[in-house]
């Protein structure tokens, strides 16, 4: 059984390797930095703007509805609220389940209307 070779070159100068500037820890450093800054500036506008209301919905929580308010709120269970509502000489009872969301009026004395 023969063994194949493989001549061999003396001159052979092997792989040739790029002869370039290194990379330096520095130079990425500083792209991940631009974009970390990009990236905080792009929350703070949106942020911005979601307080401005300019996204429509709901208006922010620190601008509350003019003469709404809640008078009373109680935690029914986990997943159950019920708050009791007052707008102008109304009073109104919600209440929030997972189930759905209920509005009910309520008379002066705190009963349901018929």
């Amino acid at each position: 059984m023969s063994v194949p070779t493989v001549p061999v070159s003396s001159s052979s100068t092997g792989i040739p390797f790029g002869q370039g500037p290194q990379p330096t820890v520095g130079g990425s450093f500083g792209g991940m930095a631009v974009a970390i800054v990009l990236l905080a500036l792009a929350y703070l506008a949106l942020w911005y703007l979601r307080r401005r209301g300019v996204f429509g919905g709901v208006p922010s929580v620190s601008s509350p509805t003019a003469g709404m308010t809640v008078e009373q709120r109680l935690r029914v269970s986990p997943t159950c609220m019920a708050f009791v509502l007052k707008d102008a000489d109304r009073r109104m009872l919600l209440v929030e389940s997972r189930h759905g969301v209920h509005l009910h009026a309520l008379g002066p004395d705190g009963e349901g209307r018929p």
